[in-house]
This record gives C-alpha cells, sequence and structure tokens, in this order.
C-alpha cells in the first residue's frame, strides 16, 4: 500500500504541471481582444453620459 500512495501522489503533481502549461500561451492573444473589450465598453459608456 505504501508503494501506491507515492504513486497517486505523483501522477497528481504531473496533472497540474501540463494543464498550467496550455493556459499561459492562450491568455496572450485574449488580451487584446480584451483590450479592445475594454475600449469599445469604455467608449460606450462615455456615450451614455454624454
Amino acid at each position: 500500500m505504501s508503494e501506491t500512495a507515492p504513486v497517486v501522489t505523483v501522477t497528481l503533481t504531473a496533472t497540474p504541471l501540463p494543464a498550467a502549461t496550455p493556459t499561459p500561451p492562450p491568455p496572450l492573444p485574449q488580451q487584446q481582444d480584451w483590450f479592445q473589450l475594454e475600449a469599445a465598453h469604455q467608449a460606450g459608456c462615455f456615450r451614455w453620459l454624454e
């Protein structure tokens, strides 16, 4: 049973590593869209204020 415990821990640690790697690349392109969305939202808010 002792040998099974360490194996499970290794698998759990190996899962978050690969999952975290593919996350950083997508945010880069999304940031550009976020800026555009924010700019459009700000423009809309300004129009409403006017």
